[in-house]
């Protein structure tokens, strides 16, 4: 479990000012439903460039390790599935199931068999890495 996992709404601070340049992943809410997670490598500069989406306040979280933003990104996306956010970015948490099978070198009919026998939740046709690995450890003795 990565310790993005343990991040909650109440855990989320609100409406701080962030003064420099640093990367950040932030969150548009619009009263207590997250409506938007995104991320910067210019701190919140890129709040503003989303004039189409209707919104309240932000909180943000930084710094943030730039290396790890899309992770980060992708794992509040996953778990809050905000209205205006259509995807999740690439990241090593979150796979397509060509994504995978690629990683894990099987064929497409043992991904969705284990996805489908353990319940696994796809969103924006992504799913979670951990989850598939063990359940294909489970199943069919695949290791990663």
């Amino acid at each position: 479990m990565s310790e993005f996992e343990g991040i909650t709404k109440e855990t989320l601070s609100y409406g701080r000012v962030l003064y420099g340049a640093n990367p950040c992943v932030y969150v548009l809410w619009d009263g207590d439903e997250i409506v938007y997670v995104g991320k910067s490598n210019n701190g919140l500069a890129r709040i503003w460039q989303h004039p189409n989406m209707i919104f309240s306040q932000y909180s943000y979280i930084e710094p943030c390790d730039k290396t790890r933003l899309n992770e980060l990104e992708a794992t509040l996306i996953y778990k809050f599935t905000p209205k205006y956010n259509k995807e999740i970015s690439s990241n090593k948490m979150y796979l397509s199931k060509e994504g995978l099978k690629t990683l894990f070198n099987v064929d497409g009919r043992k991904i969705r068999h284990a996805i489908k026998k353990n319940g696994i939740d796809g969103r924006y046709s992504m799913y979670p890495v951990e989850q598939v690995a063990m359940a294909l450890a489970e199943i069919y003795g695949v290791k990663q």
